[in-house]
């Protein structure tokens, strides 16, 4: 099963927020205060406490799609700009 959506709903030079039915996602670029990684936190919709870490934009995104669109965890996701 292969879904394609992306939902940005604004952009800073070091930041994308996602919005989605369950919520709102902060996305937060690399850099020295997210030791090097991409870090997404919750904005809006009590998904989960706290913030995530991952080594690459596509397994942040997958992770973002998760939990904006409460998809299975076996599901093949693909987030492409619209």
């Amino acid at each position: 099963m292969l879904i394609s959506f992306f939902f940005k709903e604004g952009k800073t030079k070091d930041s994308d927020q996602y919005i989605g039915d369950t919520g709102k996602i902060n996305l937060l670029h690399p850099c020295a205060t997210t030791d090097d990684k991409f870090e997404i936190s919750c904005l809006q919709g009590n998904l989960f406490e706290g913030v995530e870490r991952f080594d690459d934009l596509k397994s942040a995104e997958s992770r973002i799609a998760r939990w904006l669109f409460d998809f299975p965890p076996n599901s093949k996701v693909e987030l492409k700009d619209i």
